[in-house]
């Protein structure tokens, strides 16, 4: 999951008191991986702090073509929130450091869904 955000400017540790955050880089993804505490996770924005540029720029990965920004926006925005994406999307999503929902395979090979809030939860992620 980490590794999505990987070189981006979402890493956070409680330990900064001025709630900054930093690049993700392989030390720091190491230590995320491995940590038994809460006081490291990645800071994300949630899908409703989608900008509207970023809402057009994604509708191009989406293949959504409107006349009106305003349709366009609100089509994206939807589609996102119900994780109708498709892998370019997604790419472009984690980029910006947006939280989306993390899916991974279990022991026998299922696919396991973990939602945004799970991910909040389990304190990997907290929403800025």
């Amino acid at each position: 999951m980490f590794a999505l955000y990987f070189n981006q400017n979402v890493y956070h540790t409680d330990v900064w008191e001025d709630g900054a955050t930093d690049i993700l880089d392989i030390t720091r993804l190491e230590f995320l991986i491995s940590q038994t505490t809460d006081i490291a996770y990645l800071q994300l924005r949630s899908v409703s702090d989608l900008t509207d540029d970023e809402a057009v720029h994604v509708a191009k990965f989406q293949d959504l073509e409107y006349t009106d920004n305003v349709d366009i926006i609100g089509e994206t925005k939807y589609k996102i929130s119900k994780m109708w994406l498709n892998f370019l999307t997604a790419d472009y999503l984690h980029s910006i450091g947006i939280a989306l929902p993390f899916t991974y395979l279990n022991e026998n090979n299922h696919p396991i869904t973990l939602s945004v809030e799970e991910l909040i939860n389990l304190n990997w992620i907290k929403i800025k």
